[in-house]
């Protein structure tokens, strides 16, 4: 017998009998939610986070209900700002309304107030208003350590801002 003709019955023969591991995937939960990568800079001087959309989907009326940016502060109350949309829990956030209208996309960015440094949240509810993920953490541990900066005075001396 050929040799080719010997493995391919050979295969054919083991294709049939080779059991199936466990049923097929299912997709993730988070299949249909849109993607984002944000950068994100403490600013001290103005006790605020400012969050750019740095690459992922657009963020429109069709596929989000709201768009928001949550910052908890290690000691101190959870600050969120409203980036898009209708704020469906609004609990804690501030009463100024969406900082933007749709769409949200790649190069736009939010102010969030926060008195220090915290994790910093993303987080986005879809249309109807009834699922919601963290689609992007900047978790506090993972921030760079503000080196001081020095600062002159009235009498000549310096001070460090950090």
């Amino acid at each position: 017998m050929d040799r080719r003709a010997l493995l391919a019955a050979g295969s054919a023969a083991l294709a049939g009998c080779l059991p199936l591991r466990g049923s097929p995937r299912t997709p993730g939960a988070n299949a249909n939610e849109p993607q984002l990568r944000a950068e994100y800079e403490y600013l001290p001087g103005d006790s605020a986070y400012r969050v750019r959309h740095a690459a992922g989907n657009e963020f429109t009326a069709e596929n989000t209900g709201a768009l928001v940016v949550r910052v908890d502060p290690r000691d101190e109350r959870a600050n969120s700002r409203l980036w898009a949309g209708t704020d469906v829990r609004a609990d804690d956030s501030d009463d100024g309304g969406a900082t933007q209208s749709f769409p949200v996309g790649v190069g736009d960015e939010i102010r969030v107030p926060a008195p220090s440094r915290g994790d910093v949240r993303v987080v986005w509810t879809g249309p109807d208003g009834e699922n919601s993920v963290s689609l992007d953490v900047y978790r506090a541990e993972e921030q760079p350590t503000p080196t001081p900066t020095p600062r002159p005075t009235a009498d000549g001396t310096a001070t460090e801002d950090g």
